[in-house]
């Protein structure tokens, strides 16, 4: 695994877990809704 490949895959990694847990303090009906 090229150095590039690990880079992109770490970053959409980090990129997913970030939006995901955005979406779920800030989407209504979640079970984190409101922090």
């Amino acid at each position: 695994m090229t150095p590039f490949v690990a880079e992109l895959i770490g970053t959409a990694l980090l990129i997913a877990l970030g939006c995901g847990v955005v979406a779920n303090v800030v989407l209504d009906k979640t079970k984190g809704q409101g922090g």
